[in-house]
């Protein structure tokens, strides 16, 4: 090793140094200055760990006062280098060594391994893996759809699907209570982010709903949700609330009484919006309280809008036209023309029933070609139908799946005084049936806190019962202790009592018994406590257990509401509206006489609900055979047993410590050789995880680990993003291969700069291009795996390592040229090919999209325009594709 005054040095064993500089040397020490930090290091020159900089032709020189050149010659100035180069502006100078900013990073596989930065073998081995699972993982069609924790369900995905994959989405989801309206917003939301396509979220709810949004979208969808309430707002300056939170949840509360947050909300640029009850809002053109006028603002200037609401047509067909026209003015612009077209959707369902049946109707619309099949006939009429891509409607007759219900009342005497609970007749009653129930799991709901509080000592202190309660004052992660203590079949709780507030947005489907300790003033509460058990997935029947005191107003609504509205035995979608006209009765009629107009009301609604225009509606919010091959899609995606194995690498090279749980679980902690900082989800006490989605559904408190986890996600990039396994050289003992035989092995992709939305990898094969060559360049990777050879393979002292390449170093970086020049043959190949196949495809889907404007004026036409520019980009995003070398390992036969 021979050292020079002004030469450039690198010490492999203080990376953190930077780049050194030798400025003292004799026959048996060097010195060497590190500008960086300002120390200089002494050396024994036989001994020194330390590695030659030296830059090639077309290389990056970056010049201490920041100048960039490119490298266009190297010549030898004594035992020091002088650099010819160009600078940006085309001119030509030289550049002696010692004048390299010290801050250089040695970045490049080649760089790092001709200047002996070395990683261990399986290091390299590690990265080639990641890449090809990153690759899979960019391919998915379905992107966004894998990683929420929830079940898979024909028509929530169809929905999801359709409506995610467009430019800016504008719908209104409508499907009845129960079927998943708040999962399909997610998973809408999910598909938009994953794709690069929004970036600013604003989700306003009524108060109530509040933390069931944050919890759906924290729980289901891995979403970090900034709640932008009354204490929040409080504490911050006007504008920093909104503008610093990129998803925020706000409570209507906070817009209606805060004229400032108004402001501020109206002020920023949000690129989806989200309003939950829709139809307890007055928008658009039915907008008078300055509260609308806000949110109907901030839904015009947002380019995606989802308006969810169980009842569309509560407030009669004005309201529900005014938010149509706020989804897509230019389609809806008349109310008289929308009442028309309403009267005609009867007719139009007629005639699909017809052709389905193999009939061929006589009243066919004139622009239809007797040659069509009944087939194409029937998707041309849904092609029609205007609210079909804005309007989503499922209902439960439609959703099969659903378990039944029963009721099982408990008429008992009142009590003779007020009492603490723990001494009242219900209390004792509750605890027999508890008892009587045995190893069954039971869910009882109860109004407010304090009740299910002193439930809870008493059934646990005094009765005996394992329980846990559950109410809003108990933190997110204390509620899902409590959820999880519950859902443990073996040694968790017999029963959770939880508060009306408390368990909305949880679901216990693996509980088949419910106990309305108290009765809900209004059905639609009624049917949310309901809807904790009874949901698609639930195994068995939900039995409905009510207490009431006999002759007594509690006895009457109990009445009202299992003989007017039968809301215990079937869902009651119409409940709110009879609510609306019965209540003031209930309190001042026979109850017998509001029983009877109650039950003939109900009827009358249900009927009209059944029109030609929800059983249309019904056609174009669902097709089990496109929902069904979704299903098997993600099924097939996410390759559980490659997902496991490979994370279980990922944990061990990169310092996340794991053992296995119970219950199909892994428990995983940061270790103190954490490569990388804080990974999300991750935190000091560490998490309980699965890749079962069964398991994960049962579970709130574990993390449901897919290719789409944040945590598994930024696990890839760290290895991506870095120089982990870039460089790497070992020693191989086979009888096949002759001892001193040098293979040099490659890993290359092909890799494009673009924005995310432009989705590049659905056209842009990038899986790795893996190249072994001998240095007399012959390719022979096909003779053996990166896997095996690295199971044979052994790392190299790194003075060892050091005398091997400065020994081969021209003929390595001669076959690394042949490489580069064989990886771009394979990145042109794979370039045009990408050109090709997205010309195509995003041709097909404009010329489909513009053919289906002629027919439907629900086609908006930004849609077309973003389309258009997607596919004119793409085309000339791909022209910029190039192969990078992502690394080199030498290999050396002994």
């Amino acid at each position: 090793m021979s050292f020079a005054i002004g030469q450039r040095w690198i010490s492999h064993a203080d990376l953190e140094l930077g780049l050194g500089i030798c400025v003292e040397t004799d026959g048996r020490r060097t010195t060497l200055l590190y500008p960086s930090v300002d120390e200089e290091r002494t050396y024994a020159n036989d001994r020194a760990p330390v590695t030659r900089f030296l830059l090639k032709k077309n290389d990056q020189l970056l010049h201490i006062d920041g100048g960039q050149y490119t490298i266009l010659d190297v010549e030898s100035v004594g035992e020091t280098v002088r650099y010819a180069v160009r600078d940006a502006n085309g001119d030509r100078q030289t550049i002696h060594e010692q004048f390299i900013a010290p801050e250089v990073r040695l970045n490049t596989p080649s760089d790092r391994l001709l200047n002996n930065q070395l990683d261990k073998p399986v290091d390299f081995n590690l990265r080639f893996a990641t890449l090809e699972q990153r690759a899979s993982s960019l391919t998915h069609m379905h992107s966004g759809l894998l990683g929420a924790r929830t079940s898979l369900l024909s028509h929530q995905l169809y929905v999801a699907s359709t409506v995610g994959q467009r430019f800016a989405p504008r719908v209104l989801l409508a499907d009845e209570v129960g079927l998943g309206k708040t999962i399909e917003a997610g998973l809408i939301l999910s598909q938009q982010l994953q794709r690069g396509r929004v970036e600013r979220v604003l989700i306003a709810v009524p108060d109530p709903l509040l933390h069931q949004w944050l919890v759906e979208m924290l729980r289901r969808f891995n979403l970090r949700f900034a709640v932008i309430n009354e204490a929040r707002w409080e504490a911050s300056t006007e504008q920093e609330a909104f503008a610093e939170a990129p998803l925020a949840i706000v409570p209507w509360s906070l817009l209606q009484k805060h004229e400032d947050a108004a402001l501020a909300a109206l002020e920023c640029d949000w690129d989806l919006v989200i309003y939950d009850e829709a139809h307890h809002l007055n928008l658009g053109c039915e907008a008078k309280e300055r509260f609308d006028v806000v949110l109907t603002t901030i839904a015009k200037a947002s380019p995606g809008l989802l308006l969810l609401t169980a009842t569309p047509g509560q407030a009669g067909i004005e309201s529900h036209f005014a938010r149509l026209q706020l989804l897509d003015p230019d389609r809806f612009t008349e109310l008289d023309q929308f009442v028309a077209e309403q009267q005609r959707f009867t007719d139009t369902y007629q005639l699909i029933e017809q052709l389905e049946a193999g009939e061929r109707p006589q009243d066919l619309p004139g622009n239809f070609d007797p040659s069509w099949s009944n087939e194409r006939m029937v998707r041309e009429l849904v092609d029609q139908y205007g609210t079909g891509r804005v309007l989503f409607r499922n209902t439960r007759e439609s959703v099969k799946g659903f378990p039944t219900r029963k009721l099982i009342p408990y008429p008992m005497e009142a009590d003779a005084q007020e009492q603490d609970v723990s001494v009242t007749a219900r209390a004792v009653w509750l605890a027999d049936l508890l008892k009587s129930l045995k190893q069954q799991k039971v869910l009882v709901i109860c109004h407010d806190k304090q009740t299910a509080i002193e439930l809870e000592n008493y059934l646990h202190l005094r009765a005996g019962i394992r329980c846990a309660s559950f109410h809003e004052d108990l933190s997110i992660i204390e509620r899902d202790r409590a959820a999880a203590y519950f859902a443990d079949s073996e040694y968790g709780a017999k029963a959770l009592i939880c508060s009306e507030i408390g368990s909305e947005g949880r679901n216990f489907q693996f509980a088949q018994h419910l106990v309305c300790y108290d009765l809900p003033p209004h059905p639609d509460l009624l049917e949310q406590r309901i809807g904790r058990l009874d949901r698609i997935g639930q195994a068995g029947d939900v039995n409905i257990h009510v207490p009431f005191v006999q002759n007594s107003a509690e006895a009457n609504h109990f009445r009202w509401l299992h003989e007017g509205l039968n809301a215990f035995e079937e869902p009651s979608s119409v409940g709110h509206l009879l609510f609306d006209e019965f209540e003031a009765m209930l309190h001042s009629s026979s109850i017998e006489e509001v029983i009877t107009a109650t039950r003939g009301k109900r009827q009358t609604l249900l009927a009209s609900m059944q029109n030609g225009r929800d059983r249309l509606l019904e056609i174009t919010s669902h097709d089990p055979e496109v929902g069904q091959e979704l299903i098997d899609a993600i099924n097939i995606a996410m390759r559980i047993d490659d997902l496991r194995s490979f994370s279980e690498r990922l944990f061990d090279r990169l310092g996340v410590y794991s053992e296995t749980g119970d219950d199909d679980t892994i428990i995983l902690k940061p270790s103190e050789n954490l490569v990388t900082g804080e990974l999300p989800f991750l935190d000091e006490d560490g998490i309980t995880c699965t890749f079962d989605r069964q398991v994960a559904l049962s579970r709130d408190d574990i993390q449901f680990l897919t290719w789409e986890h944040p945590l598994i996600e930024e696990l890839i990039n760290v290895v991506f993003h870095s120089e982990l396994g870039n460089a790497s050289l070992g020693v191989i003992k086979q009888k096949s291969i002759a001892p001193g035989t040098v293979l040099v092995e490659t890993i290359h992709t092909v890799e494009c700069l673009a924005p995310k939305r432009l989705e590049l990898a659905r056209f842009l094969d990038q899986s790795p291009i893996r190249q072994l060559r001998t240095l007399e360049g012959k390719d022979i990777s096909h003779a053996i795996s990166c896997d095996n050879l690295s199971k044979i393979m052994r790392p190299v002292d790194i003075t060892k390592s050091a005398t091997v390449i400065r020994e081969l170093r021209d003929k390595v970086v001669a076959a690394l040229k042949l490489s580069d020049q064989s990886a771009d043959i394979t990145a042109d190949a794979r370039k045009q090919s990408a050109i090709d196949t997205a010309t195509s495809q995003l041709g097909e889907e404009l010329d489909r999209i513009r053919a289906l404007a002629e027919r439907n004026a629900g086609i908006r036409s930004d849609e077309i325009e973003a389309l258009t520019e997607r596919t004119t980009s793409t085309a000339e995003a791909l022209t910029r594709a190039d192969a990078l070398l992502q690394g080199v390992r030498l290999v050396i036969a002994t």
